[in-house]
């Protein structure tokens, strides 16, 4: 990876924890894009590289979180010997009820702003 696509994923990376950050605490409605941007250490105007409005950081944010907390519910799958779809799935449910248990921020977060059709535009767009 070239140093100019590393800063470039480094900003990304900021924008989305700023974001992240300020919408768990101040709520989306009273965060602006100014806000993330300054969070970040980035220009306002480099926001918009990465992201169309702050809605558009939410719902790819969402589809981020629930991708990692998919990928390791199935990282944890694979160093389990269950045998049988229904078990599987059973597991994998479990671990993802018990992550987001543990994490009510995150919790909050997705049940206040997930909408599947949000959710799927925003997976299909990345």
């Amino acid at each position: 990876m070239g140093n100019v696509t590393l800063k470039k994923l480094q900003k990304k990376n900021a924008l989305f924890d700023s974001a992240f950050e300020l919408f768990t605490s101040r709520g989306i409605d009273k965060t602006a894009i100014s806000d993330i941007a300054e969070k970040a250490g980035v220009a306002k105007g480099t926001f918009y590289l990465y992201f169309k409005s702050k809605f558009d950081i939410r719902n790819k944010l969402i589809a981020r979180k629930a991708e990692k907390i998919f990928a390791e519910a199935l990282s944890a799958l694979h160093k389990k010997d269950i045998q049988g779809t229904e078990e599987k799935l059973l597991f994998m449910v479990d671990h993802i009820v018990d992550t987001l248990s543990r994490d009510k921020p995150l919790l909050d977060f997705m049940s206040k702003n997930l909408s599947w059709g949000l959710f799927k535009s925003a997976l299909m767009d990345s």
